[in-house]
């Protein structure tokens, strides 16, 4: 069977299938070691304020009033594809043209570009084996009249999975899954922590299943560097950060799980989404399903939540799971959790909080 090359991308501008993200040229000579995490970073270049950029960082994510972004890709080994990079003027949020990006790999220099009028700057590379490779894209230059400040604007690291089609993946919605208290504590800079277990799990089922983590957000764009960030920092494995809308596959700006099946159609998909419309979603696509519900202890929201959760459909591919350890004795015993149950235990539970609320309120 042949398959029509296909790149899904951080980016939601750029998550198109089987896109041509290069400048034209042919393809670079094959890369082929993949290069670990500890490779060294370029230099970092120190510059004085801006003057025609903010001073101020009116965008999350913005340094030197610059967002800089460098997008994760998966793709198919040998496949030519290309390093993206773009800077973003954090005040106006329109792309910074003229500006040269220089793409490294393990200190040594690839190539540059000029960013285009979206800021967009582009290497063509070919990966010639299955693995990891990581990459720096760096600011290394700027037309007159850009403040040299850009020049100081932390290096973005960028990783290129390259695997077979055959490959396996667990798919694990960022947006309502992982993080405790929601992505915001995360996009805005503050401390955020995981939620119980998550880490551990993951990366236990990565490696029982034998399958690579693709981490999906509908958030913008400018986002990814956090949460790839964040993610390292509480030792969840390593995956792409794909934009992917769990809710709305495939449609608006960004990827939906339906073309990374599409992309590696052998493969079984878990996928964990924090949302119910996220869950519906998988289950379009024919994905083994684990819903992992968040709620306030609010009696009346409980039974709401209950009432949608209830009203699920019944299949072998959904489970509804109150916990991470609870994902991970499900799916390395293949065990189902019904939505039904589920529905039940949380209106006894919410009818357990509301007695309790009442015989507290009596006592005061």
């Amino acid at each position: 069977m042949r398959l029509a090359p296909i790149i899904l991308l951080t980016a939601a501008a750029f998550a198109i299938a089987g896109c041509d993200m290069g400048r034209g040229g042919s393809a670079s000579p094959p890369l082929n070691a993949p290069y670990d995490d500890s490779q060294a970073w370029p230099e970092q270049t120190q510059a004085a304020e801006p003057s025609d950029l903010p001073s101020g960082d009116d965008m999350l994510g913005a340094e030197n009033g610059v967002i800089f972004l460098a997008y994760d890709v998966l793709a198919y080994p040998g496949q030519d594809l290309s390093l993206v990079a773009q800077a973003i003027n954090a005040r106006t949020g329109l792309g910074l043209s003229g500006v040269t990006v220089t793409f490294y790999q393990g200190g040594r220099e690839l190539g540059s570009d000029l960013t285009d009028r979206n800021g967009v700057a582009s290497l063509p590379v070919r990966l010639a084996k299955a693995g990891d490779y990581t990459f720096i894209a760096k600011i290394t230059d700027a037309r007159a009249n850009i403040a040299d400040s850009v020049l100081g604007v932390t290096p973005a690291k960028l990783l290129v999975m390259a695997r077979d089609v055959d490959a396996k993946f667990l798919v694990v919605d960022l947006d309502n899954t992982l993080v405790r208290n929601g992505l915001d504590d995360v996009l805005a800079g503050r401390w955020a922590l995981p939620m119980d277990g998550s880490s551990g799990v993951v990366n236990r089922l990565a490696d029982v299943k034998d399958c690579t983590v693709v981490y999906a957000t509908a958030q913008a764009e400018h986002m990814t560097a956090r949460l790839k960030d964040w993610l390292d920092e509480h030792d969840f494995p390593p995956g792409p950060v794909l934009a992917i809308d769990m809710d709305n596959p495939g449609s608006g700006r960004t990827s939906g799980v339906g073309d990374l099946r599409g992309a590696y159609p052998n493969v079984l998909i878990i996928g964990v989404p924090g949302r119910i419309a996220g869950a519906l979603s998988l289950l379009d696509n024919d994905i083994a399903t684990y819903l992992l519900p968040t709620y306030q202890a609010n009696p009346d929201e409980m039974r709401r939540l209950a009432q949608e959760i209830q009203a699920l459909p019944d299949v072998p591919q959904l489970s509804v799971v109150s916990s991470w350890p609870e994902i991970e004795a499900a799916v390395v015993h293949e065990l189902r959790h019904s939505p039904r149950i589920f529905a039940e235990n949380l209106h006894q539970l919410a009818e357990e909080i509301e007695r309790r609320q009442k015989r507290d309120s009596r006592r005061q």
